[in-house]
């Protein structure tokens, strides 16, 4: 059951954006339910088993103020910087163009149940997440 918070259409749109990470002078495109090598040579290299895409963007998703979404971002990557995880910059892009960028991380090593828990903090209503099998799935906060 979807949380009450999140909509048909919210989770479509999740599922159909466009996860950018950059790597060193690499782009990777990550896709809900799309296996991605690159994504796997990431957690190879840095010995981890999962990812998580996480913003700290447009919280509840309801569009904020280009000051208050660099803010939460700032904060995000100060909780990150505070842990033992390795964090690469990354952005979802709705490949529609209705929905603006939102600037993030991949989250190295992380678990499901610690990025769902970090997202929350920020009051996302969904995180992509990767287990060793390089697949990202959507997750709903909740």
């Amino acid at each position: 059951m979807l949380n009450t918070a999140m909509s048909q259409v919210s989770v479509n749109a999740f599922m159909q954006a466009e996860y950018r990470v950059q790597d060193d002078h690499n782009l990777l495109v990550l896709r809900v339910g799309h296996y991605s090598k690159p994504l796997q040579d990431i957690h190879i290299r840095f010995g981890a088993s999962s990812s998580a895409f996480i913003t700290a963007y447009n919280p509840r998703s309801e569009i904020q103020s280009l000051q208050k979404n660099e803010t939460a971002t700032q904060l995000l990557q100060q909780d990150l910087h505070a842990t033992s995880y390795s964090s690469l910059p990354a952005t979802g892009r709705d490949t529609k163009s209705l929905w603006p960028d939102e600037p993030g991380f991949l989250v190295i090593g992380i678990s499901c149940k610690q990025a769902l828990k970090l997202a929350e903090k920020y009051h996302q209503l969904a995180i992509l997440f990767a287990d060793s099998h390089a697949i990202p799935q959507l997750e709903i906060i909740g």
